[in-house]
């Protein structure tokens, strides 16, 4: 089961990619409007191999992360700048970190194998669906 888990988290932040997505929020003002300029603008220039490299790489370190500690909860995200297990999936994958959403996160509970997510700005966390198989 655990392995979905990660599968869920690393195909969700590789959809927050998507050039189509509004989802590059820090309020209202010029900051905002030039972040999303610059998101959008690198996501463009995404191909789908970079997308598969970057999903692969990010379980691969999110696996690697859980299986090298004690911890039961893995937060991944981006306050201002990403996280070190995202800033390395998008180096092994050649995509920008400004393409990633600002003030996003992730939180994935190992022990319950839960995921909880908020992206925005002064949004709250809502779970996110995970497909069991059997």
């Amino acid at each position: 089961m655990l392995e979905k888990l990660f599968e869920t988290a690393a195909n969700f932040w590789a959809e927050q990619l998507n050039p189509d997505l509004d989802n590059w929020c820090i309020g209202d003002g010029f900051t905002n409007m030039l972040g999303k300029v610059t998101a959008k603008t690198e996501r463009l220039y995404i191909t789908p191999n970079q997308l598969e490299i970057f999903k692969s790489e990010l379980q691969e370190i999110i696996v690697e992360k859980y299986v090298n500690s004690n911890i039961d909860i893995i937060v991944t995200g981006v306050d201002y700048e990403p996280c070190e297990v995202l800033v390395r999936a998008c180096k092994k994958s050649g995509i920008s970190v400004s393409a990633l959403p600002v003030k996003s996160c992730m939180r994935i509970d190992t022990k319950n194998e839960t995921i909880e997510i908020k992206v925005g700005y002064g949004k709250f966390f809502a779970p996110l669906p995970i497909v069991k198989t059997n």
